[in-house]
């Protein structure tokens, strides 16, 4: 781990603990070279999971992709930063949870779509009329309506 004060290629970790969502691990190191202190999250690679799409053709997980997808969604909320990361996090756990190397896109979206209908009812609709392929305005206007 690189020092982001002074480049330097040695550090220490003094602080250690797993994160609330236990996914991630938080660090505090320190620079054996200007001894200050930074904080690190360490998190596992998902490049192992695979998404297919609906061309057919199959691509390695981005988490960013997911992480855009619900920055639109949760425009305009208050925190949606913070919010989005962990929203990230739990559609995470979840495709885990799935235990499979290959998860379509489609699967991704409707895992999205669940938990976002529990967090949030305007990011769960802009989600979903973000997603063309999901719904049709019919589809849109009847979720609505049941919302309601």
């Amino acid at each position: 781990m690189h020092c982001p004060f002074c480049g330097h290629k040695r550090t220490e970790v003094y602080n250690s603990r797993n994160t609330s969502q236990s996914r991630r691990i938080w660090r505090r190191r320190r620079c054996r070279r200007c001894q200050r202190a930074f904080t690190t999250y360490e998190a596992s690679d998902l490049s192992w999971l695979t998404i297919s799409k609906q061309a057919g053709h199959s691509e390695p997980y981005i988490r960013s992709k997911l992480l855009v997808s619900l920055h639109h969604a949760c425009q305009g909320l208050d925190n949606h930063i913070e919010m989005i990361d962990a929203l990230t996090n739990t559609v995470e756990d979840q495709l885990i949870g799935l235990q499979q190397e290959t998860i379509s896109a489609r699967e991704v979206a409707d895992t999205t779509l669940t938990i976002l209908k529990r967090f949030h009812t305007s990011a769960y609709l802009r989600y979903l009329s973000y997603r063309g392929d999901l719904a049709s305005s019919a589809h849109l206007k009847e979720t609505v309506t049941n919302l309601q």
